[in-house]
């Protein structure tokens, strides 16, 4: 532990820092090691310790957050001192430190509901602007991962409700995605629909862990895209361009790393004719693929499968 307390002041990355940032850092450091010593396991927090510290790099306001509110820097702690994989995901995404700030005790499970209406009261100020609302969703994901990890290791909230809680996240994150991805298509494209908006459908169908709501932390999202035309009368040609396009853009904002990292990983295959299928196919395609051409696997899959959005 010593090796290692010695080792930060002459590591390179506490050397890179302002005089500031290094006098913030000081005073950080001895505070923090009173509750490292406290844990199961010090010498393992400590080093999951400094590689938060690493990652916060030149960000030393957080520093300064950590010295204030002494709650979360104990919180901070405890949970590095549990998870490996919690000190990874702070150490990558130093911004979620904000969800640390309130008492775990205080933390409850939001529905869904609740969920989408928080996020796009987050969104609402800032739309219109891509890539700004890719980060706010991204941040959005991260800090309520962190204060779900937090709540589990300190033993309020069941595994189950963890995983349901997940879901609704994903859904969550899901439904504003569609919206800002029809948002920010070609204005071209949007027009050859626009006298038919209303009259169009377009669904995501979720397969798997998120289908059957048993979401974890590092699970990606099985989901097939679907659409309808409704009443419009429109081509065939011009609604498969369309929601092609819709699918796209969708694919671009899950998928797109950002400052803030990625929002999900996405799997397709599970859409008629797999990796080789159009990325989104009409209802009728879909039945007619289930019907005629579907093997069996893709017919035990849809037994998890639901429509949530």
């Amino acid at each position: 532990c010593l090796d290692i307390i010695h080792g930060v002041r002459s590591g390179r990355f506490y050397s890179s820092f302002s005089r500031n940032s290094r006098e913030r850092l000081d005073r950080l450091f001895p505070l923090a090691l009173a509750l490292i010593v406290a844990t199961d396991h010090p010498d393992k927090a400590l080093v999951r310790f400094v590689r938060v510290m690493e990652g916060i790099g030149r960000r030393s306001a957080y520093f300064v957050l950590l010295v204030e509110n002494r709650l979360a820097l104990s919180q901070l702690v405890e949970l590095i001192s549990t998870s490996e994989w919690i000190a990874l995901w702070v150490s990558q995404h130093p911004v979620i430190l904000d969800e640390l700030l309130n008492p775990l005790s205080d933390a409850k499970h939001i529905g869904l509901e609740s969920l989408k209406h928080e996020l796009g009261r987050r969104l609402e100020s800032i739309k219109g602007d891509l890539e700004a609302e890719m980060d706010i969703m991204r941040e959005f994901k991260n800090g309520y991962f962190l204060r779900l990890a937090a709540m589990a290791t300190a033993g309020l909230i069941e595994d189950m409700e963890v995983r349901r809680c997940l879901t609704d996240l994903a859904e969550t994150v899901l439904y504003h995605s569609v919206i800002i991805a029809e948002e920010s298509m070609n204005p071209r494209y949007k027009a050859e629909v626009a006298d038919y908006r209303d009259q169009l459908f377009f669904g995501i169908v979720a397969y798997g862990k998120l289908g059957s709501a048993e979401l974890s932390y590092h699970s990606d999202l099985d989901i097939v895209y679907l659409y309808d035309g409704g009443s419009s009368g429109l081509s065939t040609d011009v609604l498969s361009h369309f929601f092609s396009r819709l699918s796209q853009r969708l694919q671009h904002v899950l998928n797109t790393t950002t400052r803030a990292g990625i929002l999900y990983e996405t799997d397709i295959r599970l859409r008629p004719s797999g990796r080789s299928g159009a990325m989104v196919s009409s209802i009728k395609a879909f039945e007619d693929y289930q019907t005629e051409h579907a093997w069996t696997f893709e017919h035990q899959a849809l037994v998890r499968a639901r429509l949530i959005c």
